[in-house]
């Protein structure tokens, strides 16, 4: 009977797929950029992204609306893929930097998931059924090792959980959303166009920050990914939440935000001799986090830099360290 079963599905596939991102998204490359509760401050079920947000998979589920088939729709920029979920809903995905040819084999993986769509099938049979060659799924404890390796990593979940904390504290910045999704199925890059384009802020801030940034990482020795990361979220905490809201909206704001990360990386270089001699002493580790919120913010000046400069030059650390907590 069950080989039956399986015959017939074989012959006539269901139209109710299989589709779990959590899976698809490390075999791509991607780990969990933010998820719902229920929505991020895209207006999306979920974000994956690789370190430096160049790569992305947006997804939005139960979207009302019925589709027999799997839809591949070409936008400027990325890909629009529409799955069938049930019998009046369906998964949307917008992809950035990643093509049709390589979410394909996950979408043929999950239209033939005999062992979640046909629980009743024993396990040798879905062995069988399942496609050759797909690497394993990492378990959450490797996720969460690939994400926080590395600072662009580590940086690019900063930016997105800033950018969800204020949408949170805000009420939302998505206005609309449920009649926005509803007109999913019919208007799909009416949907996806401007979320897509609030990605493409962050992925340009980003760059901008880290290609600023990386003059000061040539001059010091012994930044880690951690302390690297620490500098960027603490820019992020001093700017304060217009951040967000320029970064979401675009337009005339991004242009002094990248201002104040010029006047920031300056400020950090010149504290460049500061980070030397802490690295050599092992204690680079012991600044706070408060101490880059106070230089972004404007609280901690030249004046305070220029003292801890003359005290790092004199090899002075615990000076350095003093007027460091002095300074917070």
């Amino acid at each position: 009977m069950r080989l039956l079963l399986l015959i017939f599905t074989l012959i006539f596939p269901l139209t109710l797929l299989a589709f779990d991102e959590f899976e698809v998204a490390p075999k791509l490359g991607l780990d969990v950029g933010l998820g719902g509760k229920p929505w991020t401050f895209l207006g999306t079920s979920s974000v994956f992204v690789n370190e430096d947000l160049s790569r992305q998979m947006m997804v939005v589920r139960n979207a009302p609306g019925k589709i027999k088939t799997i839809q591949f729709i070409e936008a400027p920029g990325y890909l629009i893929v529409n799955i069938p979920e049930g019998k009046e809903t369906f998964t949307s995905l917008a992809l950035v930097g990643i093509t049709k040819e390589n979410i394909l084999p996950y979408l043929d993986a999950v239209t033939f998931s005999w062992k979640t769509l046909l629980p009743f099938i024993p396990s040798a049979h879905a062995t069988a059924c399942a496609p050759s060659g797909m690497p394993a799924i990492p378990g959450l404890t490797e996720l969460t090792t690939y994400f926080t390796t590395g600072a662009g990593a580590g940086f690019a979940r900063c930016l997105m959980n800033f950018a969800q904390g204020a949408w949170d504290a805000t009420g939302g910045v998505v206005k609309n959303f449920l009649q926005g999704v509803g007109h999913l199925i019919s208007d799909p890059r009416g949907f996806w166009d401007g979320k897509v384009a609030q990605m493409r802020n962050m992925w340009n801030f980003m760059t901008h920050f880290r290609q600023s940034m990386s003059g000061v990482i040539q001059q010091v020795r012994g930044l880690t990914p951690e302390i690297i990361t620490q500098m960027m979220c603490g820019f992020l905490g001093g700017v304060g939440a217009g951040i967000a809201v320029a970064l979401l909206t675009g337009g005339a704001g991004l242009g002094p935000l990248m201002a104040r990360v010029t006047a920031y990386v300056s400020k950090i270089a010149g504290l460049a001799r500061v980070f030397s001699l802490l690295s050599s002493l092992g204690r680079l580790a012991t600044i706070p986090g408060r101490f880059f919120e106070g230089i972004a913010s404007g609280r901690i000046g030249e004046a305070v830099i220029d003292r801890l400069d003359a005290f790092a030059r004199n090899r002075m650390n615990h000076m350095v360290e003093g007027a460091i907590q002095c300074a917070l």
